[in-house]
């Protein structure tokens, strides 16, 4: 009898994986699936009952739908092909699951009928995959009845606890001064019902590397790259992501409103629990925190597209576009301030006197400040600019006490309670908007170009995400993060075309002194390029590849709604070597000046130069490097603008003298 049940599933699979699009693999493993369940049944109706609904799966195609793909979080990424992002193979019921949907299919109607352990109830089909399981019943009309009975108390209580009216993706600004926040960072928010409870008493869903407590910036980058953490999902109190974002790293917070009914964030919650306990490597450039986000959006509602809006990589601010861009997606903005910007926000709204009364408070904060000659509104503004420096400089989150301010935290606070006065309501937001404001990540600029007595033409494609001549909305000010830029030229007089220069990053961040705040500029760069002034004097041309950065001062030189001006004082040192023909190693170090502007909105300028000491590693003397490196940038739109640029440079060494003039104009436009 059991052969005979067997023998009727394995028809039934045949029927399943005779297709033109299956591999001979894919169609044993999906017959060897039945063939199991077929030796472990107990029911002759139960096998009945399946080989009915494989035959009906069959007939409709239901592997190949979209939707079924995105319960499985299949990542629609071209070059690699379809195939599943999750790495933990427990999370797929075939062993060909994460690329073959077909199998996994299978392999999920028969598990579902296999018969409940009751020594491990959670461990059944049905309780691990509801999210899956309301999917067959809608799809294959099936009813709660022709399920087998199984209790899966841990699947209810969760259902019990996470109820959600609302979901909401937020935006983290960029964080410079944190490698793992460079490009920003997107999580969800799942809105509890009430109109009377508090925000913060909700509830986010986050994806995030983990990582071991003794990992440093270099390897996070590294093992970031190339997969080397375990991505995996968490919820936790919203309170606990504003403490960490908002005020120990000063990053803005933007909150976006999704139209999603109660009925598809429920489905959402069901994938959700289908897939928390599973890992996905993590890839810097691709199967990363918004990434994932995305795929647990999309099986929400089938009609969404947002994760095949992003081909070769994914960024926060790639993902927040695709968010931007999906049709009546997005219902509401609430921006929620960092610390840093609330403290400037009071900050400005002081008059002479008030400021003067603040820096006398930061600067003995064991010593009495009067102010009782300042009226009550005053002196509450002034005490509550100098609590929210106090809590931005000493970066307090949870239990944490201040350590330099402790005592005049105190006692300001006791003050401030005896005026019995309402806080100014903080209404400001950055001048250039969220994130749905910037640009698009990926340009293209090409021109022509005059090198000393040379005439070319090049081409640059920078993959991701911005530099200073940008148009600024959605990003900060003074911020610069280019990733893999590179040029190709080509020479008209001798029809050649080559790599002339490629980074590997090139990262700027200034940031002004003022307003009591003295953050420190920075910025770092490693490339190659070929290099007209080359240290053998019997060459015109020559690889260099360099290691640069420097740490300084800037300043806020003016800023209005016409004029923006940054300027930046800076130690620049630089190591390289080049190529070995020319046999040199050499390194530098010198002051740098770096100007960063904006005229009316529409024009944007950049220059830099600098003065330094070279040696060279292939004799004994030194040499002197001059150069000044200017552009400007006509704004277009904040998508496509016209570039003009000048560089120029003069060696002096031993051996003589040699110069480079260079001028470029081109036309940028971001995709």
């Amino acid at each position: 009898m059991r052969f005979v049940k067997t023998s009727s599933l394995a028809r039934a699979a045949k029927r399943l994986a005779n297709r033109t699009d299956r591999t001979i693999f894919a169609r044993v493993t999906a017959i060897l699936g039945l063939l199991v369940l077929g030796s472990i049944a107990t029911s002759a109706s139960a096998f009945d009952q399946v080989s009915d609904l494989l035959s009906r799966a069959e007939a409709e195609q239901l592997a190949q739908r979209p939707d079924w793909r995105r319960l499985l979080f299949y990542a629609p990424f071209t070059m690699r092909g379809a195939h599943g992002v999750i790495d933990d193979p427990s999370f797929y019921l075939s062993p060909k699951g994460a690329s073959n949907p077909d199998a996994e299919l299978v392999a999920t109607l028969s598990t579902f009928f296999e018969p409940q352990d009751p020594n491990n109830l959670d461990r059944h089909a049905l309780c691990r995959y509801p999210a899956r399981k309301l999917w067959l019943e809608t799809n294959l009309g099936i009813s709660e009845h022709d399920w087998p009975k199984v209790n899966c108390p841990r699947l209810t209580e969760y259902l019990r606890l996470y109820k959600y009216d609302g979901v909401s993706i937020v935006f983290s600004s960029f964080y410079p001064d944190n490698p793992a926040s460079l490009f920003g960072h997107t999580f969800l928010r799942l809105h509890k019902p009430g109109r009377a409870r508090s925000d913060l008493l909700d509830d986010v869903v986050n994806f995030a590397a983990v990582m071991a407590e003794d990992t440093n910036s270099a390897s996070y980058v590294l093992d970031g790259v190339f997969g080397g953490f375990p991505g995996r999902f968490s919820v936790m109190p919203y309170y606990m992501k504003i403490q960490e974002y908002n005020n120990f790293e000063s990053r803005d917070l933007w909150e976006y409103r999704l139209n999603l009914s109660p009925t598809q964030i429920h489905k959402m919650m069901l994938s959700l629990w289908e897939v928390a306990t599973h890992h996905a490597d993590y890839y810097y450039f691709d199967d990363n925190c918004s990434y994932i986000l995305l795929l647990l959006l999309e099986t929400a509602d089938a009609s969404l597209d947002l994760s095949s809006q992003l081909k070769l990589w994914a960024t926060p601010g790639s993902s927040m576009h695709a968010v931007f861009t999906s049709p009546g997606l997005v219902q509401g903005e609430h921006y929620r301030p960092s610390a840093r910007s609330r403290y400037l926000e009071r900050f400005r709204r002081l008059d002479d006197r008030e400021v003067s009364r603040l820096k006398l408070i930061i600067a003995s904060p064991e010593a009495e400040t009067d102010l009782s000659d300042l009226s009550n509104q005053s002196q509450a503004a002034v005490i509550d600019t100098s609590l929210e420096y106090i809590d931005f400089k000493e970066k307090l989150i949870g239990d944490r006490q201040p350590k330099l301010y402790s005592n005049l935290r105190s006692k300001l606070l006791i003050d401030r309670n005896r005026l019995r006065l309402d806080a100014a309501t903080l209404t400001s937001k950055p001048e250039r908007g969220g994130p749905q404001n910037a640009h698009r990540e990926t340009w293209v600029f090409a021109g022509l170009r005059r090198l000393n007595d040379q005439n070319l033409a090049f081409f640059k494609w920078q993959p991701v995400l911005h530099d200073l001549l940008a148009a600024d909305d959605g990003f900060s000010p003074g911020f610069q993060i280019q990733m893999m830029p590179m040029e190709f030229v080509y020479r008209p007089s001798t029809h050649s075309l080559f790599l002339n220069a490629i980074d590997l990053f090139n990262i700027i961040s200034l940031n002004p002194w003022g307003e009591l705040l003295r953050p420190i500029s920075w910025h770092l760069k490693a490339g190659w390029e070929r290099q007209a002034l080359c240290p053998d004097e019997n060459r015109s041309l020559c690889g260099r590849g360099t290691l640069s950065g420097g740490r300084g001062i800037t300043w806020q030189l003016s800023h209005n709604d016409r004029v923006s001006l940054l300027a930046g004082l800076f130690l620049k040192s630089e190591f390289g070597g080049h190529d070995l023909e020319a046999k040199s190693l050499y390194g530098q170090i010198g002051p740098q000046v770096l100007l960063q502007g904006q005229v009316e909105l529409w024009l944007r300028i950049s220059l830099a130069g600098d003065i330094a000491s070279r040696w060279y590693g292939d004799n004994d003397g030194n040499s002197e490097l001059k150069g000044v490196d200017g552009s400007v940038a006509f704004l277009w739109s904040k998508d496509t603008n016209l570039r003009l640029g000048g560089r120029i440079e003069s060696l002096k060494r031993r051996e003589g003298a040699k110069k480079l003039g260079e001028w470029t104009l081109g036309v940028l436009t971001y995709f």
